[in-house]
């Protein structure tokens, strides 16, 4: 799908269009709604090509809409059919068409998924084929249908795990289910798996999901929910008990499953398309081959700096970077339209053979593309690793030195970065530095997610990063917080890694995107989008995955507890969120002490008539809640959170009764785990 395309993979997959300003959830499901964001990415992102991919024959949607609303559309290119699997030799064609966003691995493919999974798990696959990671898993959008299917599995006690989008909604899948995977690890979690449930229908045509798991190298068991009764359901149980006491068995199959996916391939219409390609757009591969050209400095390392208008600041940058123990590097500086003196300032190291200055015409002026200014970035170097800094910036000596040798130690490294000295305009040193709770190796792939939910603690001019581990997530995706969704997007799959030394001068500006003090700016309403779509996209154990094993009602209970108070914390705290999450953590634990606080001091901040529908829920309980140890303490503070309600006091001073996760109880110690 265009969508896809441009760089949302997440964003059209439901039919609900959600949308948050001002701790407001406004959520529409009209279907006219997926245009108007196309067209919107269309223009932001310069689109220069469209191939429709859903369809044999083109819609013509957009054209017509964009048409109705005077919008000019670039060349509008070719339908084709995503189920057609070509061949890999096929994919060097429509890669140059698509390599130049970098989300092209989100379109599907079959060679694509069969030369990836070859590549990075096939030999995982052979290694572990004895003794798979997972019994059955399913990826895919949650349905009622689906998931009481899934719960009859589990009552069969077949060990199943779920992925994707709408699962945390069923209260008895929570402790198995997780949310959107990327498409890698979409693909490992199939090669590791001993069978992969699939409910699309049976056709003559298979279906994508049916292509992708035959090409992850994965053997799955079809089971259309539309034909779901207790006969055919018994017949399932029969074949998944017997496949998974099978490994040979298994292994013959899903040779079988490759094999006849592999003869699907309508070579006829690939080559129809190809030609209408080349017809309607001769120049566009050329044009991509001839962008490649330019880039002169191949090496493992460039640092990467976009800037507008920067003469007061620029060549304090330029000579940080220069000035690095690592000599081996590429600069390049790309100039987003500047209209100072900053073109003449860089041009005076114009001799460093180490420096590559670009200029373009402005299409970040208020911030609104700093993903197309990452992505055209990325397009024109082509190192291993890219470092980011601001025009604004300084790099201590030793910065680059330090972040390559983490790089060196840790294969799997992904992102690394480092603490940060605040500076002012003035010169003047800023107390600024990364909170002592996110260091000190407290943070780990683990934890970094929920703890990115309370703050953004990895600043941008900090980071550097592996291109290849990057473009496998998607790339930077939006236009404000871009760095900060990418760090929520990918932290669950990724290895981070902090150098807590402080290697750059952070410069803070009163009117900064990011440092301002705005409290409405484009930057902080992207940040509360972006806060909004984590939670909703992600389940409850991809905060917590300390949980090695299925997790207790307690625990899913107090992992609800802990995350509200991850939110609580937050610079733009949810309160729909919050509500929400109490709400889930009762019916894990219906007279949670924590959770009902929780919502008396949400609902009595937000002046909510539920209120009074919550000190009833306590006493018509009382009885069941006294019998906790923490008691006491609840009664008191239920006492303070009425006193200041019923004096109209609806401000900051209720959270001074917020009751956080009991450090008594076992799941406590397991996230706070005590230093040495």
């Amino acid at each position: 799908p265009i969508i896809e395309t441009l760089g949302r993979p997440n964003k059209l997959k439901i039919h609900t269009q959600i949308s948050y300003l001002n701790n407001n959830i406004h959520m529409d499901t009209k279907p006219e709604e997926s245009t108007d964001i196309i067209l919107d990415l269309i223009q932001k992102q310069n689109i220069q090509f469209i191939i429709e991919t859903f369809t044999h024959k083109k819609s013509h949607a957009i054209q017509q809409i964009a048409k109705q609303k005077n919008i000019k559309l670039p060349i509008y290119g070719v339908a084709m059919d995503p189920n057609i699997p070509f061949n890999n030799e096929d994919h060097g064609f429509y890669n140059k068409v698509w390599s130049a966003h970098p989300s092209f691995q989100y379109q599907f493919s079959y060679g694509i998924y069969q030369q990836n999974y070859q590549q990075n798990y096939q030999q995982d696959s052979l290694q572990t084929k004895q003794k798979k990671r997972y019994d059955i898993t399913y990826i895919g959008t949650a349905n009622d249908k689906i998931a009481d299917i899934i719960n009859e599995l589990r009552e069969q006690n077949i060990n199943i795990q779920v992925w994707g989008y709408g699962w945390d909604p069923y209260k008895k899948l929570r402790d198995i289910a997780r949310g959107v995977l990327p498409i890698p690890y979409m693909q490992k979690t199939i090669a590791q798996s001993k069978i992969s449930l699939n409910f699309d229908k049976i056709t003559q045509k298979p279906s994508i999901r049916t292509l992708e798991i035959a090409a992850s190298g994965g053997y799955q068991i079809q089971y259309p929910e539309d034909q779901h009764n207790t006969q055919n359901f018994q017949i399932l149980i029969d074949k998944i008990k017997q496949d998974l006491n099978n490994d040979q068995k298994r292994e013959v199959k899903a040779n079988i499953q490759k094999e006849k996916n592999q003869t699907y391939n309508n070579q006829k219409l690939f080559k129809d398309i190809k030609k209408e390609i080349h017809d309607i757009c001769p120049q566009f591969t050329q044009h991509l081959e001839q962008k490649r050209e330019k880039i002169k400095y191949k090496n493992k390392l460039a640092i990467i700096c976009y800037v507008h208008n920067q003469e007061k600041y620029i060549e304090q940058m330029i000579l940080s970077a220069l000035g690095q123990t690592t000599k081996d590097f590429e600069l390049f500086i790309l100039d987003d339209g500047s209209t100072d003196n900053t073109q003449n300032i860089v041009q005076k190291y114009s001799h460093d053979k180490r420096l590559r200055y670009q200029y373009q015409e402005n299409i970040c002026g208020n911030l609104d593309a700093f993903d197309k200014l990452i992505e055209i970035a990325l397009d024109e170097t082509s190192s291993d690793l890219v470092a980011f800094i601001g025009g604004d910036d300084i790099m201590y000596p030793k910065r680059i030195q330090k972040q390559i040798e983490a790089f060196q130690k840790q294969p799997e490294l992904a992102v690394c970065y480092t603490d940060i000295q605040g500076i002012k305009d003035q010169g003047k040193y800023y107390p600024a530095s990364i909170p002592s709770q996110y260091k000190n190796r407290k943070i780990n792939k683990k934890n970094i997610t929920r703890n990115l939910i309370t703050l953004n603690f990895i600043s941008h001019p900090t980071v550097m990063v592996d291109r290849k581990q990057i473009l496998s997530i998607g790339g930077f995706q939006t236009p404000f917080a871009s760095d900060y969704h990418f760090w929520l997007l990918s932290s669950p799959y990724l290895d981070y890694a902090l150098i807590e030394d402080k290697h750059v001068l952070y410069r803070y500006h009163d009117k900064g995107s990011s440092t301002g003090l705005a409290q409405e700016s484009p930057g902080s309403i992207e940040t509360f989008n972006t806060m909004c779509e984590t939670l909703n996209t992600h389940s409850i154990l991809d905060f917590y995955s300390e949980e090695k094993e299925i997790p207790s009602q307690q625990n899913l209970y107090s992992m609800y507890i802990d995350l509200n108070s991850n939110i609580k914390n937050s610079r733009k705290r949810i309160d729909y969120f919050i509500i929400n999450f109490a709400k889930k953590a009762l019916e894990h634990h219906p007279y949670g002490l924590e959770a009902i606080n929780h919502l008396l001091v949400i609902n009595a901040l937000n002046k909510h008539p539920d209120f009074q529908n919550i000190l009833k829920y306590i006493e018509d309980n009382i009885e069941e809640l006294e019998k906790q140890h923490r008691y006491n303490e609840f009664k008191k503070s239920t006492r303070n959170i009425i006193t200041l309600y019923e004096n109209h006091i609806h401000d900051e001073k209720l959270f001074s009764q917020w009751m956080y996760l009991d450090d008594k109880s076992d799941f406590y110690h397991l996230i706070h785990p005590v230093s040495n």
